[in-house]
């Protein structure tokens, strides 16, 4: 078989081999930098733990028996009448909701003893949207029943953001 190229497809091929290692790496750096703008709009964001204690009403359930379907229960708190609704704080609710949201879980797990929860969060600009990741750790697989809570806080997403959280749950095998 015998395949015939352009003389112009041959050109551009020995016109690559004169191309110094610098401008072939600009070059390179410059096609994937195209490729992932188109592609990459997904970034990690930062995100800081933070302590709230909810109200003994707003806890989730601590016995096998009442377990809802909703386990754990995924919380946003984008406002200072969400905070006062869900925990027992009135007037010393002090958080600055201009520039941050409150993001978190609240559930009940067995094991050996109370549950580490791990976070993740991605904003997907292509999608406009926050996919939050918690990962539940269970410590062992003793007959202990534990209810943890677990907070966040990120910067105010803007309004056409949607929130979407997503948890997992892992065994980290301990001795009790």
């Amino acid at each position: 078989m015998i395949i015939k190229l352009s003389q112009h497809h041959i050109v551009n091929q020995i016109s690559l081999f004169n191309l110094s290692m610098k401008q072939l790496l600009l070059l390179n750096f410059l096609f994937f930098f195209n490729v992932c703008n188109l592609k990459c709009q997904t970034v990690e964001v930062q995100y800081r733990a933070f302590n709230l204690e909810l109200s003994s009403k707003n806890k989730h359930a601590s016995k096998h028996k009442h377990l809802k379907k909703d386990n754990p229960k995924t919380i946003v708190i984008k406002s200072k009448e969400e905070l006062i609704k869900l925990t027992d704080c009135i007037d010393n609710c002090i958080f600055d909701f201009e520039n941050f949201i409150i993001i978190g879980i609240n559930g009940s797990i067995g094991g050996c003893k109370i549950p580490t929860v791990s976070f993740k969060v991605l904003k997907d600009q292509n999608k406009k949207k926050y996919l939050v990741e918690a990962t539940v750790f269970q410590s062992g697989n003793c007959r202990g029943f534990f209810a943890y809570s677990s907070f966040i806080t990120i910067e105010k997403p803007n309004e056409d953001y949607k929130i979407e959280i997503k948890t997992t749950n892992a065994i980290s095998q301990t001795k009790p």
